[in-house]
């Protein structure tokens, strides 16, 4: 195996994914007999499709040619800066939402991404920004009567 396997953010993310579902499986067996049905439903089709997208990823990165094209290189970077870009904005997401929770959180992320790394107009991100409060405000805290994370630094100031 070859160092590319392991940098590719591809493979890195099947890999992660592939980690995510199977976890839920294996944790899913420790729960009461009622409680297990969800993550089980979820886990099992998650971990088979989680390893076959790993697969497919392995066996296209070993497939590949290198290019050494000028417009080959230039792309090959481009990708490798907006994986890095994604993988920032990932990252930012849920230190906001571990920070701030998911109600004063995602609207300003929502809108931030929109209008900072994908250049959409001010008027699209923040409809993007209303429509998040809208459904995590709307639809989850009020119409679904879930209780959302607040955030650390929120617990911390109220007490």
């Amino acid at each position: 195996m070859s160092a590319k396997l392991f940098l590719n953010g591809r493979i890195i993310t099947a890999f992660i994914m592939l980690l995510v579902f199977s976890t839920m499986t294996i944790m899913a067996f420790d729960f009461p007999a009622k409680a297990r049905l969800m993550p089980l439903m979820f886990g099992i089709p998650g971990t088979i499709f989680g390893l076959i997208q790993l697969l497919m990823e392995i066996k296209h990165v070993m497939a590949e040619v290198p290019d050494e094209s000028p417009e080959a290189v230039e792309k090959a970077s481009q990708e490798k800066k907006d994986e890095i870009q994604m993988f920032l904005w990932v990252f930012l997401y849920f230190i906001f939402i571990l920070g701030f929770g998911f109600i004063y959180a995602s609207p300003f992320l929502v809108f931030g991404f929109l209008f900072i790394a994908k250049k959409e107009s001010l008027k699209i991100a923040i409809i993007g920004s209303v429509c998040t409060i809208i459904v995590i405000y709307g639809v989850f805290q009020n119409w679904f009567e879930i209780p959302l994370f607040q955030g650390l630094v929120v617990e911390w100031l109220t007490g």
